[in-house]
């Protein structure tokens, strides 16, 4: 299959690009696809979870016991490959990649390292907090992503809402709602139809290195099937 570059990122930190993109490359690799998790944040959120991941796994080959006490859905966790790399550059340091999906953990700061990480990217994922502060931090993100495309670069693009607070009863919440929709179409953006929300479930698992759908309790059963839906929603956009 021809490579697919995505680039999660905004220029608002905290907005939930770490969960989001370590979580995608998890789900990937699963897959059976050639992952690359590429780190271009200075606070290493994502080599840090791939450490944790990796540790893990070598303490699962040296007592497979462990898979038990940790209640792990799957014999294996499967590793995928995660570099540091912040520069200008980052369309050309790729080139000699040869992975199947790229994933890009950006720095939440309109800077020349993150408008490379956007102009890298075959597709770019926006999460968006609830919140009118992040909506106009995404609306930043969006210039910078229309200035990129108008000089012929082919980029898609999406909003999804992140760390919604999961009760129905806010009425903030479908507020906002309707202006994602609003902006996803008056700039013609993929509008990701499930919502990813603010769970201890997402926390827990990545202080470990694993994500929500490798766990098998109740309490993580919403998440893994929200997280899942996402993954199928962004794989359908990816055409594979």
């Amino acid at each position: 299959m021809a490579k697919k570059i995505i680039t999660v990122g905004n220029v608002k930190g905290g907005v939930g690009k770490t969960r989001i993109a370590t979580g995608l490359a998890t789900m990937f690799s699963y897959g059976k696809y050639k992952v690359l998790l590429v780190d271009a944040d200075i606070q290493d959120s994502s080599i840090n979870y791939r450490k944790r991941r990796s540790d893990l796994a070598d303490d699962i080959k040296k007592n497979p016991e462990i898979k038990k006490e940790w209640n792990l859905k799957y014999d294996s966790i499967p590793e995928f490959q995660t570099v540091k790399l912040r520069s200008t550059t980052i369309e050309k340091d790729l080139a000699g990649f040869d992975h199947d999906i790229i994933i890009i953990d950006t720095g939440g700061r309109d800077d020349p390292e993150f408008r490379s990480c956007v102009f890298a990217s075959d597709y770019f994922i926006m999460p968006v907090k609830p919140s009118l502060d992040d909506l106009e931090s995404t609306k930043e993100a969006i210039d910078i992503w229309n200035k990129i495309i108008t000089i012929g670069k082919d980029i898609k693009a999406g909003i999804v809402q992140n760390m919604v607070l999961p009760n129905k009863r806010i009425k903030f919440n479908q507020s906002f709602a309707d202006l994602i929709k609003e902006t996803t179409k008056e700039n013609g953006l993929k509008e990701f139809r499930g919502k990813l929300h603010q769970r201890l479930a997402y926390f827990e698992s990545a202080s470990f290195g694993l994500n929500v759908n490798e766990i098998k309790e109740k309490n993580y059963e919403t998440a893994n099937k929200e997280f899942t839906n996402f993954y199928k929603e962004v794989k359908k956009w990816l055409e594979i």
